[in-house]
């Protein structure tokens, strides 16, 4: 039963289900249903496909949702149904999407654990157990108000590879056991009070492509076995409370087929040198190292990364002149080095820099002229270049 299209409208209740009992599929979204939902929908035992979103559904969504053992897909988002999410979805052992998005939905989340669902405003703990949804692939339960810990049984279902739990009040330690999910795509604990330190079994995640661990209470070193994430396309660990350099073996997974795209790590109490081999990168698009205590010079090898649009290594302690190497890279919007301890002449090469938007080199010990070929910078919306030693006039085509 496909109708997205059609003109139904109304409500369901003299809608007899129980006449289409082979019935695999129903698709009855986007139309101006209401009401509450017929008990005998729930009779339709061999339904896999069950999509009502985008009406105006309201009432409880009734336990009887657990007699469906053969549902693969439920969608009832953009709805308004209230209440709890009732246990009876943890019976649902086929449940392989569940979205919920967008709904009137309170209270606390029990096994009834499934994909999307985001922004409601779900609160309490996120309880267990997890064990009877064995087939579920991805779990989604970010922009909600949930408290306590990440439950360890997560980590044990195989076929997981989308967890996304970012701003929620999630605390406690992540479990060394996660890295037995060695299926995980994505994985976002962001705007949460987890702690402790970084699981170095995270590193056996090897199908990994998007790890995000930012603005947490995460504290210790990044773990060296992150060289071994051969698939990370996109790491961002910002706003913690780590400590330590860059691992060195972070340069492993430039090598691999699946190129790092952005490394997020400011604000995290980073120290040490930037590692000369992050010129590695060659796929690098954004690298944000600001707000930590990175010191000595700005690698000349960055002028490998070709495809660099944003670099920030603003708020540290670098010292040494600016590269002239960085006035290779040609795809640059977004320059930004200010408060560090550089020193030397603001070098010609920067004014190569065409695709430049914004440019900070504010609170160094700069010196001397502003380059003249500043005018070719006809796309630049923001310059700061105060509280340096510059002297001579402001090229005229800059005012």
């Amino acid at each position: 039963m496909n109708m997205p299209n059609n003109s139904i409208s109304g409500i369901l209740q003299n809608l007899y289900f129980s006449s289409f009992s082979n019935l695999r599929k129903i698709n009855l979204s986007n139309k101006s249903l209401y009401g509450t939902l017929p008990a005998n929908i729930f009779n339709l035992l061999k339904l896999s496909y069950l999509d009502l979103g985008y009406n105006d559904f309201s009432g409880m969504i009734p336990p009887e949702i657990g007699f469906l053992k053969n549902l693969e897909y439920l969608l009832i988002d953009h709805t308004r149904f209230s209440g709890f999410l009732p246990q009876e979805l943890g019976m649902l052992e086929s449940l392989l999407m569940l979205r919920v998005q967008a709904t009137n939905l309170t209270g606390t989340i029990c096994a009834s654990i499934g994909l999307f669902l985001s922004r409601n405003t779900l609160i309490g703990s996120i309880h267990t157990p997890f064990g009877n949804l064995t087939s579920l692939e991805s779990l989604y339960l970010h922009t909600n108000l949930l408290s306590g810990p990440v439950p360890w049984e997560i980590w044990s279902l195989t076929h997981l590879m989308d967890v996304d739990l970012r701003i929620n009040s999630l605390a406690g330690e992540i479990p060394g056991s996660i890295g037995d999910s060695g299926n995980l795509l994505f994985l976002s604990l962001c705007g949460n009070r987890l702690s402790g330190s970084i699981p170095s079994s995270i590193g056996n995640l090897t199908k990994l492509n998007t790890l995000y661990l930012c603005e947490n209470r995460f504290y210790g070193p990044i773990p060296s076995s992150f060289g071994n994430l051969k698939s990370l396309a996109d790491m961002r660990l910002f706003s913690n409370k780590l400590n330590g350099s860059l691992p060195v073996e972070l340069e492993n997974i430039t090598n691999w087929k699946i190129k790092i795209t952005c490394l997020k790590m400011s604000n995290s109490n980073l120290f040490g040198s930037i590692p000369f081999e992050i010129g590695n990168a060659s796929y690098l698009q954004l690298l944000d190292l600001s707000s930590n205590h990175f010191s000595g010079k700005i690698p000349r090898s960055l002028d490998s990364l070709k495809l660099l649009f944003e670099l920030d290594c603003s708020d540290n302690e670098l010292s040494g002149d600016i590269p002239s190497q960085l006035g290779m890279l040609s795809a640059l919007s977004k320059l930004n080095l200010a408060e560090n301890h550089l020193s030397g002449i603001i070098l010609e090469h920067i004014g190569h820099l065409v695709q430049l938007l914004g440019l900070n080199l504010s609170k160094n010990m700069l010196k001397e002229n502003i380059p003249s070929n500043f005018r070719s910078l006809r796309f630049l919306q923001n310059m700061d270049l105060s509280q340096n030693m510059l002297n001579g006039e402001i090229p005229w085509q800059l005012g």
